[in-house]
């Protein structure tokens, strides 16, 4: 019995990043030339490698850091560059 049940949460453990894969990643960061490049040169490698859209929103830190605290789960990011 406890030999299923440990197999079952094992399955889980690993079928369950599997099947939570984001299709979307947000990504807040500077802006400018930063910018600039990010989505002319590596966002769209990664988005073709990994099979996923990264929304990228420009702005200083604090200000970006704010709005998400603010809005919680109206505004959420994957990735804060500082």
């Amino acid at each position: 019995m406890l030999k299923s049940i440990g197999t079952a949460a094992l399955l889980a453990l690993l079928a369950g990043p599997a099947l939570a894969q984001p299709k979307s990643l947000t990504v807040a960061g500077y802006g400018g030339s930063f910018e600039q490049t990010l989505r002319s040169e590596i966002i769209p490698v990664f988005e073709k490698k990994h099979d996923v859209k990264v929304e990228y929103v420009a702005g200083n830190s604090t200000d970006t850091l704010a709005i998400s605290t603010f809005l919680g789960g109206i505004f959420s990011l994957n990735l804060m560059m500082w």
